[in-house]
């Protein structure tokens, strides 16, 4: 059947689905684990739709900071434009997410500098799709004046995925309500 939600790019879309109210319908996770822009815009343009989506969700990028194999912000650009051209033309939305921050603990594996590159050639390329919205869920989580670091208390322990997602379906509109605690009555 046709999907409502697709949730696309690398393993920061992937976990996602965990947080996606089931009201809002089918949710293809299109999203690969490890995949750098180069890969995923071939990967996305031989994915055939059924028909439209209402919302795609998109986060790339982390991967192509990988400093053994670390993507130019150019060749990144065009990567992007080739893949929110594909998202945009099978879903009524695109959101695309800033690229996440990550720890001081995995600088010596990821460039954290080539974050903010990436993160400003995703709001460009999206910008110019009327049906594209780029955000920057990750603000709270970024230290002061450092794009591409978060602080240690917002990242699991490789210190590239978040310890929470929930900002990200949050601005979307399409998280779980979280469960409330039961108010408990104090006697004065």
């Amino acid at each position: 059947g046709q999907a409502d939600i697709v949730l696309a790019g690398d393993s920061h879309s992937h976990t996602l689905a965990e947080s996606i109210d089931d009201n809002h319908g089918n949710i293809l996770n299109a999203a690969i684990n490890g995949v750098a822009s180069k890969e995923y815009s071939r990967v996305v343009s031989g994915i055939k739709f059924s028909g439209k989506s209402r919302l795609v969700m998109l986060s790339i990028g982390t991967n192509d900071a990988n400093r053994k194999r670390s993507t130019p912000v150019r060749d990144f650009k065009y990567n992007a434009e080739r893949i929110i051209r594909a998202l945009s033309s099978t879903s009524d939305a695109v959101i695309v997410t800033a690229v996440p921050p990550i720890g001081l603990s995995a600088i010596d594996h990821f460039d954290d500098g080539l974050i903010f590159g990436y993160s400003e050639a995703l709001a460009a390329v999206c910008s110019r799709s009327p049906n594209c919205s780029y955000i920057d869920p990750h603000k709270h989580a970024r230290l002061p004046g450092q794009f591409g670091l978060a602080a240690a208390s917002y990242l699991v322990g490789d210190g590239v995925h978040l310890s929470s997602y929930q900002a990200v379906c949050d601005q979307a509109g399409i998280c779980r309500t979280p469960l409330r605690q039961p108010t408990i009555a104090q006697k004065n």
